[in-house]
């Protein structure tokens, strides 16, 4: 058994192997969430399979999440809005995306925003009411 631990060496495995999740989790692991996040999105929009879309959507939440998490870190909470705004449609499986909700208004609450925090928490109010 060979142990691929370099990120070059993660990122050529990656280009062999055919399964996506694998393939996004040598990228992420390669330092290429990005790339990870296109296969994921891909794979989402392409599959039939709600198992395998419920997988790729949470590994896609993970990763979007760790980069606006980073972003509202850095004092960009308006980036970091937009960055989970724009895989909101990708994640229609439901669990992923009240997770999506969730993430949101822990976001907001880390940088002290007070306002988006609210404005958050209504949004996941009316998702759950089925208005949103």
């Amino acid at each position: 058994v060979e142990v691929f631990s370099s990120a070059s060496a993660l990122g050529e495995l990656a280009e062999t192997v055919e399964d996506p999740l694998r393939k996004a989790s040598y990228l992420t692991r390669s330092g290429a969430p990005g790339q990870a996040e296109v296969v994921l999105t891909e794979l989402i929009e392409a599959s039939k399979d709600a198992s395998l879309r419920h997988r790729a959507g949470g590994q896609l939440l993970a990763l979007v999440g760790a980069r606006a998490t980073k972003l509202a870190a850095g004092g960009d909470v308006a980036a970091a809005m937009q960055a989970m705004d724009a895989v909101r449609d990708v994640l229609s499986d439901r669990p992923v995306r009240l997770n999506w909700h969730l993430l949101r208004i822990e976001i907001c609450k880390g940088a002290g925003d007070l306002l988006a925090h609210e404005r958050e928490q209504q949004s996941l109010y009316d998702y759950m009411e089925g208005r949103g």
